[in-house]
């Protein structure tokens, strides 16, 4: 019954609105109201209260539901060796220690198989080993783990990273300052790693080259920040390190490793022109 010209006056968009929570120059025009993420920020800012607090009342809500009687045999969890373990009733499932955002578990009732960090209560679980962590949390999400990033120190400088998978959101005006310092040892780990990655990654473009066709398929990985698809490219043709790059929020995601590959890559002038193999 609202007309189209009244949306602003209400507390939120009573019309359903993708670009309402998006951020950039495009939505800024023409949405009707703010994301709620970045309203909650600024009222929690006003309030003086951490996102931390949030999520221990989120979980003080949720602990209720993880220690009702479950029945055992509910759910089911992949493994790392890719061997499905249980049954386990929720509690058990939330306890185990290698149990991960990413990990793969199935409903034992509806043979429903999802991500854990999908599940709202294992979600729940997450953010309190977060909030532990050492490091700020901040508002960005991580595209993978669907938990909060926090702010860590990188090459005297602070990036954004991933409690779970490690991986590295970074601004792109303070990529080439993380890439010209040197403090950061390239181990002969990431350095091994690094030439495996590129070599393989080579393979791939000259298939594409050849064929039109890329070898591999992935979806594409969502912004922390406005939640657009990413572009995903490699860093440059002489280092082929596969990165995702938001040119709207000017951020690009680097998954665990990828940075620091990066940088081995450029420190000791290993390109893909060289001969490495």
């Amino acid at each position: 019954m609202i007309g189209n010209g009244l949306e602003m006056l209400c507390i939120i968009n009573p019309r359903t609105s993708e670009t309402d929570e998006s951020e950039g120059f495009w939505a800024d025009l023409m949405s009707t109201h703010p994301p709620i993420r970045k309203r909650i920020g600024i009222l929690l800012k006003m309030a003086h209260i951490p996102v931390s607090e949030l999520n221990r009342k989120k979980i003080a809500e949720a602990k209720p539901a993880l220690s009702s009687n479950v029945p055992d045999g509910k759910y089911f969890a992949l493994d790392s060796r890719h061997r499905w373990q249980g049954p386990f009733a929720i509690g058990q499932l939330a306890a185990l220690p290698w149990l991960l955002p990413l990990t793969w578990i199935r409903s034992d009732a509806d043979k429903t198989v999802q991500r854990a960090s999908e599940d709202p209560l294992l979600s729940a679980v997450f953010s309190s080993r977060i909030d532990k962590a050492d490091g700020r949390t901040s508002e960005f999400q991580c595209p993978s783990c669907k938990q909060s990033l926090h702010s860590v120190p990188y090459e005297e400088t602070r990036v954004y990273e991933c409690y779970f998978c490690r991986g590295t959101l970074v601004e792109n005006t303070k990529i080439p300052r993380i890439i010209a310092r040197q403090e950061k040892e390239c181990t002969e780990r990431i350095k091994s790693l690094a030439k495996a990655v590129m070599a393989d990654n080579l393979k791939g473009l000259s298939i594409k080259k050849l064929t039109g066709k890329d070898t591999i398929h992935k979806p594409l990985t969502s912004c922390p920040k406005c939640k657009n698809p990413m572009l995903r490219t490699f860093y440059s043709l002489a280092y082929l390190i596969e990165i995702d790059r938001c040119n709207l929020c000017n951020i690009t995601w680097f998954d665990a490793d990828e940075l620091e590959m990066l940088q081995c890559l450029i420190e000791n002038k290993i390109t893909a022109g060289y001969d490495f193999l």
